[in-house]
């Protein structure tokens, strides 16, 4: 069993990238850097999809007309470059010869306990994914089960929105960069979906990861509360993303393979 510790930082964040290498490496952790791609050096036109792409195997980047059919807003260049940053991480790892991908952002404050908590749920791979930060506010659960004392995954009602740490098998990976082609949502959004590629989503009961505190890199580059949208757009996003969500079943079975 090989886990890849991946951390992904931009170039320019030398500050960052020196907290997050003292941090996991008094943790014991092996990991390596993935280049981000920089927002502020991206052609929004360059990274849109082509109308008329023919390539077999190119790869569909931002797709600006299922942004404005789809979603209430259009994506900011820091948030495109979270998704191609994403990308380029899920690639490199089904390159390797790892087995699961421990991915983190460089903002990314770990529970001493990780090491615990991956050894239980490497132990297993009848999984996809497993987000290990679910946000500051508690999320309804449809189903949990514990893995010790500590440690519990569930079901959530609704997958959080954050991509601050994820733990993924190599399905998973192949499964994430489907959802990620032709992309017109940000990053976590774009996993919401995941009846759409039958993804399967697991979130530790617990934060074990953190965002330390520090600014948000996307945000530099232009505030996404800040973003026109249109509010007629948004609810109907919403309703048909409820709708569909209530519609799904997710494959319960997975998580009570951790109980056996």
């Amino acid at each position: 069993m090989r886990i890849a510790t991946y951390v992904i930082n931009l170039d320019r964040c030398t500050e960052r990238r020196q907290r997050i290498s003292e941090h996991l490496s008094k943790l014991g952790l092996d990991f390596e850097i993935i280049k981000a791609v920089d927002g502020a050096e991206i052609d929004t036109a360059q990274h849109s999809t082509e109308q008329h792409r023919t390539a077999q195997n190119s790869t569909a980047e931002y797709d600006q007309l299922r942004n404005k059919k789809l979603y209430y807003k259009p994506l900011s260049n820091g948030e495109i470059a979270c998704v191609l940053s994403h990308k380029k991480a899920l690639q490199k790892f089904l390159l390797s010869d790892a087995d699961f991908l421990f991915l983190l952002e460089d903002d990314a404050e770990l529970d001493p306990t990780i090491h615990s908590f991956l050894k239980a749920v490497c132990s297993k791979s009848h999984w996809h994914l497993i987000k290990l930060y679910k946000g500051k506010k508690p999320k309804p659960a449809l189903k949990t089960a514990w893995l010790d004392k500590q440690h519990a995954l569930c079901y959530a009602k609704k997958v959080p929105n954050s991509t601050l740490a994820q733990l993924v098998t190599k399905a998973g990976a192949q499964k994430m960069l489907c959802m990620y082609e032709g992309f017109y949502m940000p990053a976590d959004i774009s996993l919401q979906p995941w009846w759409l590629h039958n993804l399967n989503i697991l979130v530790s009961k617990n934060n074990l990861v953190t965002p330390y505190d520090c600014d948000s890199e996307i945000d530099k580059l232009a505030p996404r509360k800040s973003m026109h949208y249109s509010t007629s757009k948004r609810l109907r996003h919403r309703t048909r993303f409820e709708w569909q969500r209530l519609m799904a079943k997710p494959d319960f079975s997975v998580l009570e393979n951790f109980t056996k």
